[in-house]
């Protein structure tokens, strides 16, 4: 599917429209084979993140503990349903509208056969687009398949881990919240002292996690949000060139494909920031004032490090929030809007 891609891009360096016609699908399809490489080349850190992940549950000291990770785990379940709706449904858009011609052609036939149109330009080489046509269409399909597969397997996986993150920090508020409460409401200063000392060490997991999170991502979210940008910065110019002709509605899918994509990545990274932060409000919140000197300043040293949010970067260049994808989107605007314009002149 990719290469037929390249061979048609080559061929026709020299015309823009295009180059600008081919860059949705393309980049998706470099997206998809770049998400399975870098996954592929960190396979060993995305195991230790699995196994720590059932470390994690198996660590929960109380019902209620257990009660908030699942909460999570069940947002997670509800948004990898929603992301593969979205996600399929806009692709399908995208994919299905060339075979109105030829459904046409059996439905309502005309003198002449409807010119036969493909996903996307392509060159093949070898085989004729014209003779050749179902069995291009089909491998065409299936390239599209398996890049479906790709996309909603792997993004959904990535915000199941941000979200058990977001789970974790939650349970880590609730153990500081009633770290001093007992069930004779005494304050037994060696036990608090213990529990503060857990505190800081699941603090300390979460913010090893995130790490190991981020070195297994960090390729994968490169091509995932550069490449995304590319797609959606294409697409926008083709939905400004295809103006009148059927086709904007399969530009306008992916489009708002792109943009819901990068939306739900940027809240994800954004609730785990705003979840690090409820940490040393959870820690103030905790009865600090009748446990002793030592253990406030175990307290302390918690709280201190609780000031500085905990953020999901792109290889530590762009951090993935919703400020961050305002500043995707206004962008994209901008590179779309020079792009037409160098279009116009030449």
């Amino acid at each position: 599917m990719c290469l037929p891609q390249i061979v048609y891009l080559f061929k026709n360096a020299n015309e823009l429209d295009k180059m600008l016609e081919l860059m949705p699908t393309l980049t998706g399809t470099v997206i998809c084979i770049m998400k399975v490489i870098s996954l592929t080349y960190n396979v060993e850190k995305f195991k230790m993140l699995l196994r720590q992940t059932c470390e994690d549950w198996d660590s929960l000291l109380t019902i209620e503990e257990t009660q908030i990770l699942t909460r999570y785990a069940e947002n997670s379940r509800k948004f990898t349903l929603l992301y593969s709706i979205c996600v399929i449904g806009f692709v399908c858009c995208y994919a299905f509208l060339p075979l109105i011609e030829p459904i046409l052609d059996i439905i309502s036939p005309l003198n002449e056969t409807r010119p036969r149109k493909m996903q996307h330009s392509m060159d093949y080489v070898v085989l004729d687009l014209e003779k050749h046509y179902y069995l291009i269409l089909l491998n065409t399909y299936l390239g599209y398949i398996v890049c479906l597969m790709i996309a909603v397997a792997t993004d959904t996986m990535y915000v199941v881990m941000v979200v058990h993150i977001c789970g974790m920090y939650n349970i880590l508020c609730n153990r500081l919240e009633k770290i001093t409460t007992y069930d004779n409401y005494t304050y037994q200063h060696d036990e608090i002292g213990r529990r503060v000392r857990h505190c800081i060490q699941l603090h300390k997991r979460i913010k090893l996690f995130i790490e190991t999170m981020e070195s297994t991502f960090a390729l994968f979210l490169l091509f995932d949000i550069g490449g995304g940008f590319l797609l959606h910065t294409s697409s926008c110019i083709m939905i400004v060139i295809r103006i009148g002709s059927s086709e904007i509605v399969r530009y306008v899918a992916l489009v708002i494909m792109q943009s819901c994509r990068l939306f739900f990545n940027s809240w994800a990274g954004q609730q785990v920031i705003d979840h690090s932060l409820e940490v040393s409000i959870a820690a103030y919140k905790a009865v600090w004032y009748n446990i002793s000197v030592k253990t406030q300043k175990l307290l302390i040293l918690l709280i201190a490090r609780s000031q500085k949010p905990t953020q999901i970067t792109m290889a530590k260049l762009y951090i993935i929030n919703l400020q961050g994808f305002s500043t995707v989107m206004r962008t994209s605007v901008s590179y779309c809007t020079v792009m037409i314009s160098l279009r116009e002149s030449s």
